[in-house]
């Protein structure tokens, strides 16, 4: 019997395990290694994909040992056995019409599609003007064609704030119930299956693991995490988050750059000591 039995932790990156420059403070991966020695469960929520987990933190993703809940919620994977589950597609023939609408109405848009080869694009030279820095010119270019063939979770449209508020606000209007959206940072949203969220995810999950009287706790700071903090059964963000992810925070902790992950674990410790 370990301390932390049927204690379940799942964590955004961005803005919450990760710190200000994109890598996981030393003191988070030292409390993932105590918390799952001594009988938690831990897995990443995020929107990134787990090729890109794979490299840029190789030493965290094994980690994990209950499956992750990638690209926003279009399907969990497990490191270990590489596999992904709960797969959440695009319909090809509606997000195709849909980004030519949204081409219609600004020529200043860059997409970077996810599909089980990775992130891809077909426009990398306005992608790069508003992606991620560490995203920038380093993804593989194909043809429209090519990028509508494939198996497609999830789109993420960039451009200036003011226009992705435009897009935002327009989307709605569609009356289309066939996908999802959300703002994952103020120059990109992401466009998903109707059904891949990361709150969904969550209870596909937990399912999943078959653990009923396990504590799940959630950890996000942005509006891709707010379904997924009412999800679970504590809700944890860091003081950095948005206002709107604090209010529905059952605990609000320290700044994602001084280990949100550890100061959590001390503070479950300490409670259920």
């Amino acid at each position: 019997m370990g301390k932390f039995d049927n204690i379940i932790v799942v964590s955004d990156l961005d803005g919450t395990f990760f710190d200000d420059d994109s890598r996981p403070a030393k003191n988070n991966l030292d409390a993932v290694k105590y918390f799952t020695q001594n009988g938690g469960l831990f897995g990443f929520s995020s929107g990134r994909n787990a090729g890109i987990l794979k490299e840029i933190i190789p030493e965290a993703v094994m980690l994990n040992n209950i499956p992750s809940i990638l690209s926003n919620g279009a399907y969990l994977y497990d490191f270990k056995t590489d596999t992904r589950t709960e797969e959440l597609l695009l319909h090809t023939e509606k997000i195709k019409a849909l980004t030519e609408e949204i081409e219609k109405r600004s020529s200043i848009v860059g997409f970077r599609w996810d599909s089980p080869e990775g992130f891809i694009t077909y426009n990398n030279q306005l992608l790069s003007e508003f992606d991620f820095k560490e995203y920038r010119n380093r993804f593989p270019e194909y043809s429209r064609d090519y990028v509508f063939s494939q198996k497609l979770y999830k789109v993420v449209v960039c451009s200036d704030e003011k226009r992705i508020m435009q897009i935002k606000d327009y989307l709605p209007c569609l009356d289309d119930t066939s996908f999802s959206y959300t703002l994952t940072a103020p120059t990109s949203l992401e466009i998903m299956h109707c059904d891949a969220t990361k709150g969904k995810a969550l209870t596909k999950l937990k399912n999943i693991l078959g653990l009923p009287h396990a504590t799940v706790y959630a950890m996000g700071d942005y509006d891709n995490d707010y379904d997924m903090l009412l999800a679970a059964d504590v809700a944890v963000c860091p003081s950095n988050a948005l206002e709107s992810i604090k209010q529905i925070s059952d605990i609000v902790l320290c700044s994602n750059n001084q280990g949100l992950f550890d100061v959590l674990i001390k503070t479950i410790e300490k409670d259920i000591l």
